[in-house]
């Protein structure tokens, strides 16, 4: 009876906690399409106020054609005015003055007002639109190519609001007790588990020097206490007391990229398919939108058949944060010949950017 009491508070408490995750994840999706609505509303007025003065400025061409053309038909009034003046004369003055009479009706200007591009260039302003919009709020979106899973966290850890940040809060917040989430050490996982291909990301380690890095077995254990190492399902970077070491078996101790500087950013490199695991010292990377990756110092290699699923796995005892850095999206257009007609594809491609 007793056993039953506990599992209903549980059940009460996890109640709650959903209805909390719930709010509090309405609150952050209307926070981020804010945040697209503004710049969609920016971009919307400043396509509207160049249409407006596109409008402004052939209005105000037209209405100088218009006085042109005005003036040319006062002139024109006049001319025939003085014609049939001239005409009402007798015959020999008609022919004294023919030649000055030829050269007023030769003078006289017809259609010779330029009316080309009087137009609105309404192609301009309408042409691959929804793309152009696209394009030009690109620095309101990123894409970050791990995040973390919150129910995984370690109730001592703080994800940030965009689940791409982790640091060491040192106390319990409530979370569920629930088989996801890691409980004996400070770790969580990403969302997406990772298979057959290639995968990349880079891990902003900064100031904190306490962290684990890598990716572990969709099946390792979370609810005790194991080493991270490859025979438990981990394969791992380890900073710790300023050492660095591949949590191997044995670990090995290594050097960072840079001697006497401190490893500030890695990027993770897992080739499933091919069975390695790379870990690169790209601390020389100050530009987060850097994709030049030939600076870059090899760490270390992890050699396996891998036989599951692969999750992206971080842990910390810091409160500086751990950040996965976004990477730049190209948006390439294919253009392919299908028997007689024409298809467009658009790709997208990516490009960069505890235990022990």
């Amino acid at each position: 009876m007793d056993d039953l009491r506990i599992i209903l508070s549980n059940s009460e408490d996890t109640i709650s906690y959903i209805k909390n995750q719930a709010a509090e994840t309405q609150l952050k999706i209307q926070a981020q399409f804010e945040q697209l609505h503004q710049a969609l509303r920016h971009e919307e007025s400043d396509r509207l106020a160049a249409l407006k003065r596109e409008e402004e400025e052939k209005l105000a061409g037209m209405k100088e054609k218009i006085s042109e053309v005005s003036e040319e038909m006062r002139s024109l009034q006049e001319s025939f005015s003085a014609l049939e003046s001239e005409l009402d004369a007798d015959d020999m003055t008609i022919l004294q003055n023919f030649k000055a009479i030829q050269d007023r009706c030769n003078s006289i200007p017809l259609g010779a007002v330029d009316m080309s591009g009087t137009l609105i260039d309404v192609a301009k302003h309408l042409s691959n639109l929804k793309y152009s919009i696209w394009e030009n709020t690109n620095d309101h979106l990123q894409y970050t190519p791990v995040t973390l899973d919150p129910n995984t966290a370690h109730p001592y850890l703080i994800l940030s609001d965009d689940l791409t940040s982790v640091r060491y809060a040192g106390r319990s917040y409530g979370c569920p007790d629930i088989p996801e989430r890691f409980l004996k050490s400070a770790e969580v996982v990403g969302m997406r588990a990772l298979g057959a291909g290639s995968h990349h990301w880079t891990v902003e380690t900064g100031s904190n020097g306490d962290w684990l890095l890598g990716v572990t077995s969709t099946s390792a254990p979370r609810n005790v206490e194991v080493s991270a190492r490859p025979e438990n399902g981990f394969w791992t970077l380890c900073s710790r007391d300023g050492e660095l070491r591949a949590m191997a078996s044995p670990p090995t101790p290594l050097a960072p990229g840079s001697p006497g500087a401190p490893v500030r950013r890695v990027r993770v490199q897992l080739d499933y398919s091919g069975g390695t695991l790379r870990f690169f010292d790209c601390s020389g990377d100050d530009d987060e939108d850097d994709d030049d990756d030939d600076d870059d110092t090899l760490l270390y290699t992890f050699e396996s058949t891998f036989t599951e699923m692969l999750l992206p796995y971080f842990y910390t005892q810091s409160q500086h944060p751990l950040r996965i850095l976004p990477e730049n999206v190209v948006v390439t257009a294919l253009r392919k010949k299908v028997s007689k007609s024409s298809v467009h594809s658009v790709s997208c491609e990516s490009s960069s950017q505890s235990r022990s």
